[in-house]
């Protein structure tokens, strides 16, 4: 693990590629640290346990960055600078836009840890002091995640407007150390957010200069033309989905991720991620489901494709209440005149397989084939030889499915669609036994609702 301090210069190899693209006079002046962050290592969030009450004073919201004030407003726009654009690139009153790095970057805010994890837990919190004039430090353990410390023996202001000339600017030495992160050492550009020293009320860090941009350039490369892209987004409160409008989604198998309402665990994977969504309008809009454990913040799109490239830029989302509907599965027997053979150990969720099971030994003489049947309605009767029917078989069929009985428990495991425009769609299903020697036997059923 390496600590980082900036007021330390580390020495790194510069990019060759980067520095032969410009002359001489204009050489970069960035160093790396030999390490890059993979896409799901993008994730940040903050342990706020700042002392002084100017860390905290911003009680301002902002559409850009809802459900967040404070120093987590500050510590999620310092973030944001390095990626590629965030909603509409408002929010900060010393710049025009924030998200200027233009590379195959993105950073991923998370909210809030309960702790200030280990150093490769990728949470930002506050140290009691520390010594030598260090203003924060980053611990990083490369390519596996970091940890990010300001000592809080100096008054850090969270903005967003000006600071004044006895506090340190909160965003801007965010935006240095998150640079560490990303795998940057200290610059030797003067002007640079990455030189190795900063000074009270400096606002000008929070801005990445061009010698920045070419270090996270050189690390993640430039931005890909067809590198995915949120551009606008969309709730339907009613059904609990979001309408992601943008470019180059993959065809299928895409993921979006949420920020999650709750405080997680330092060591938890915290983000919400909704898997196996498909794209329309030739990979221009996803609508994908809003789960119910995400809240305010942000959403990204993760495609079906590995690289650097393959995360959007992050766009604002305020979910409200408009979670999704929760999957169900319901034990349903009618007029109870059916074996208890039918069942599952979960709910139907989508994007994933739903696994059920029949107990073939209450079929007499034993169950050559066994099955389930699932239609849209349900109903009681009629009582057939076989036994009660419980699906509608006027209604509309959502398939059948039957397998070579081993003469015991049953297993079946049918795909759940992962496109929401199922979510809340319900049905009955029904399993059931065959032989050739006695016929059909009819089990219980569930009634079901796709959900998550």
């Amino acid at each position: 693990m390496q600590k980082i301090r900036p007021f330390l210069f580390t020495a790194a190899a510069l990019c060759t590629a980067a520095a032969l693209l410009v002359p001489a006079e204009e050489a970069f002046g960035f160093s790396k640290l030999g390490s890059n962050l993979t896409v799901d290592e993008r994730d940040f969030r903050i342990f706020d346990n700042f002392a002084d009450g100017a860390s905290n004073n911003n009680t301002t919201a902002h559409s850009n960055f809802p459900g967040f004030t404070g120093a987590e407003m500050a510590i999620w726009k310092g973030g944001i600078e390095w990626g590629s654009g965030h909603g509409n690139g408002s929010g900060d009153p010393t710049q025009t836009s924030l998200g200027s790095g233009n590379a195959n970057f993105e950073p991923a805010w998370m909210g809030v840890a309960n702790g200030v994890g280990g150093g490769a837990d990728n949470v930002v919190s506050a140290i009691t002091s520390c010594s030598g004039g260090t203003l924060a430090f980053t611990e990083s353990g490369f390519s596996s995640g970091w940890r990010i410390r300001f000592c809080d023996n100096v008054t850090w202001a969270d903005g967003p407007g000006n600071v004044n000339v006895l506090q340190f600017d909160l965003q801007g030495v965010m935006v240095h150390e998150y640079g560490h992160a990303l795998g940057l050492g200290h610059s030797g550009t003067g002007a640079a957010t990455m030189s190795p020293s900063t000074g009270p009320s400096n606002e000008g860090d929070r801005s990445i200069h061009s010698d920045d941009i070419a270090g996270v350039q050189c690390i993640y490369g430039v931005r890909n033309f067809d590198k995915p892209t949120i551009t606008s987004v969309s709730i339907d409160s009613v059904v609990g989905t979001v309408t992601i409008g943008g470019s180059f989604f993959s065809a299928i198998d895409n993921d979006v991720w949420y920020i999650p309402q709750a405080v997680t665990g330092v060591s938890d994977d915290a983000r919400i991620i909704v898997s196996g969504l498909n794209s329309s309008n030739g990979g221009t809009q996803i609508i994908a489901p809003i789960p119910e454990p995400a809240g305010p913040g942000a959403i990204h799109v993760r495609i079906n494709e590995t690289g650097h490239h393959s995360l959007s830029n992050s766009w604002p989302l305020d979910p409200g209440s408009a979670a999704a509907v929760s999957a169900t599965a319901t034990f349903y027997n009618g007029s109870g005149v059916n074996p208890v053979c039918f069942g599952s150990t979960l709910p139907p969720v989508l994007g994933n397989p739903w696994n059920l099971t029949i107990n073939a030994t209450v079929h007499p003489g034993g169950a050559g084939f066994s099955g389930v049947l699932c239609y849209a309605g349900s109903a009681s009767g009629p009582v057939i030889a076989a036994g009660e029917l419980l699906v509608d078989l006027t209604s509309t069929s959502f398939g059948s499915t039957i397998l070579v009985s081993t003469g015991f428990i049953d297993t079946f495991s049918i795909p759940i669609p992962g496109e929401a425009v199922f979510l809340g769609r319900t049905g009955t299903c029904q399993g059931f036994t065959y032989s050739a020697a006695i016929g059909a036997l009819l089990c219980n059923a569930e009634n079901v609702m796709l959900g998550l």
